[in-house]
């Protein structure tokens, strides 16, 4: 674009349609340079010579104070007019240098309450602009994370960002615990357990199991507790003043199966755990700890869990390993472990059957809970999701309440 400067206007001797050497400023006006145009730049400029005269742009040198001449229009049609050597060079704004009211909107951008509003905004990194109302905008902070979420091209890849897995996509009943009216009441408070008049087969944890005991010995101070936990075989020893020991001794579960030929694979059930009482003249000074190990996921299927026991006093069986789809064939998945010489005998949860190839069906529950926790059967796998590890199931556990003598 033209560089315009005010009131610049003066004379030059040259001659001929060539480059002007620029003269001296006309009385009331300034030189180029006076008028702050530097080497190099390109003006505007108007050459008149008696009735001649000449629109355009040229380039202006301050060594020699010359400038070049591009003509956009003369009353020479168009032409370089041909200086007398009497002529006077000013600096003037042309008709294309204006903003016409039609070019607005056109060629000139219209004003605009929105384009306002978004320039008052700041440029820093990490911002998004926000609408807060008409022609209004703000801007928020966004991470590098929120921005790889937003480019997501689908639900399924925003779920792979977010890390979701298996479980956004699980089927309920099938991946995922089915909702069941009865699971809420599964679990014996502290004080039924104390009344004695709970007669169903309930659950209670380990910690509220210890404290009704305290509580019935009396409390008070008379009696201590200590734990004592196996995840490994090894060997119990009795501590002194042992009164009672509370024994919880729970299988491994069976490892899941892929999908063994066919497109699904079913879950490892869970093990058994048995829940036993024994009084201190019953456990020996040591006592042998065998924990089973759990079942390794495999293709067509899954191995057992292996037997948890605390001595002779109680086994809580390994959970029976998933099978492959035979035939074409749905099967179900791994069995029970079932527990024996406990006071209270609970099996485990039996494994469950993947609906198709994507489908990844839920082990087996414990006493101690679902994937991952003691003895939890492992899941099994269609077609679409094998790998033998994944199936793999927890191993089991002895856990030792001890009520001593204070």
């Amino acid at each position: 674009m033209a560089v315009l400067a005010n009131r610049v206007k003066v004379t030059t001797a040259t001659t001929g349609t060539g480059t002007i050497t620029l003269g001296s400023a006309v009385a009331g006006y300034q030189t180029f340079a006076d008028g702050g145009i530097t080497n190099g730049q390109t003006v505007r400029y108007v050459i008149e010579d008696g009735d001649n005269w000449e629109i355009g742009t040229g380039t202006y040198t301050a060594s020699g104070t010359t400038l070049t001449r591009s003509v956009d229009e003369s009353n020479n049609s168009d032409a370089a007019i041909n200086l007398t050597g009497s002529a006077v060079v000013f600096i003037s704004p042309a008709e294309a240098d204006l903003v016409q009211t039609d070019d607005i909107g056109v060629s000139v951008q219209a004003y605009d309450a929105t384009l306002t509003s978004l320039s008052s905004l700041g440029t820093a990194a990490d911002k998004l602009a926000y609408t807060t109302g008409v022609d209004t905008w703000a801007e928020a902070a966004i991470t590098s994370f929120g921005r790889s979420l937003i480019d997501d091209a689908d639900a399924a890849a925003a779920r792979t960002t977010l890390g979701l897995g298996d479980a956004a996509t699980a089927t309920i009943g099938v991946g995922v615990q089915a909702y069941d009216a009865d699971i809420p009441t599964v679990s014996a408070s502290q004080a039924e357990m104390e009344a004695g008049t709970e007669s169903t087969l309930r659950s209670m944890s380990p910690l509220r199991v210890a404290q009704a005991i305290a509580a019935l010995g009396g409390g008070g101070g008379g009696i201590t507790m200590s734990t004592q936990t196996f995840t490994a075989s090894g060997t119990y020893t009795k501590p002194s003043g042992l009164l009672y020991a509370l024994v919880f001794c729970t299988g491994g579960g069976g490892g899941g199966s892929e999908d063994g030929g066919g497109d699904s694979g079913s879950a490892g059930g869970a093990g058994g755990t048995a829940i036993k009482l024994i009084t201190a003249a019953s456990v020996g000074s040591t006592e042998t700890v065998t924990i089973g190990s759990g079942g390794s996921g495999g293709d067509p299927n899954g191995s057992s869990g292996g037997n948890t026991t605390f001595g002779s006093h109680c086994t809580g069986g390994g959970g029976g390993g998933g099978q492959g789809q035979n035939n074409g064939n749905y099967i179900d998945g791994g069995s029970s472990g079932t527990a024996t010489g406990g006071d209270i005998n609970i099996n485990g949860g039996r494994g469950t059957a993947s609906g198709g190839p994507s489908d990844t069906a839920a082990g087996g529950m414990s006493f101690w809970g679902g994937q991952g926790a003691y003895g939890a059967g492992g899941i099994g796998l269609g077609d679409g999701n094998e790998s033998d590890s994944r199936g793999d199931a927890s191993s089991g556990v002895i856990y030792v309440l001890e009520f001593k003598s204070a």
